[in-house]
């Protein structure tokens, strides 16, 4: 571990997509790009990248990993006789986030249910798979939310 050799590192990064692993026949490859880590007053800090992330399919799956992988960390570099006071919560960047067509009912069911466990109204649901001029013409609708 580079992070061992200099707890101010910026160099302990883990990349996922090293470009080896497309294939022509296959439309999808890693969406993960990186995970830095970084020791800063003790704590370990976790950025991460990724070039495309399916909320539905995707997301779930990925968070569990990367706190998986940050967890591991912590422990090698603790039986390493390094003090870490605790993992702070993952920073992550997504370049292009979606929800498939297949999932828009229940994405939609998901926002109506959470609306309705935080007692907000909404005055108009957000519609989904329109172009991204349309959303940022209305934007504003979005944050139409109030208590009843």
């Amino acid at each position: 571990h580079s992070i061992l050799k200099d707890s101010e590192t910026r160099q302990a990064v883990m990349t996922y997509n090293t470009g080896g692993y497309s294939f022509p026949e296959v439309r999808d490859f890693i969406c993960t790009q990186h995970q830095a880590f970084f020791l800063r007053e003790g704590w370990l800090n976790c950025f991460i990248a990724l070039r495309s992330s399916d909320v539905i399919w995707g997301l779930p799956y990925n968070m569990l990993w990367w706190s998986f992988v940050a967890q591991q960390l912590k422990l090698s570099l603790e039986q390493s006789s390094v003090t870490i006071s605790g993992i702070l919560p993952l920073r992550v960047k997504i370049y292009s986030a979606h929800i498939y067509k297949r999932h828009y009912e229940l994405v939609e069911k998901m926002l109506a249910q959470e609306a309705q466990r935080l007692k907000l109204h909404q005055k108009i649901l957000v519609p989904l798979g329109r172009s991204a001029e349309w959303y940022y013409e209305n934007f504003h609708h979005f944050l139409n939310f109030q208590k009843p």
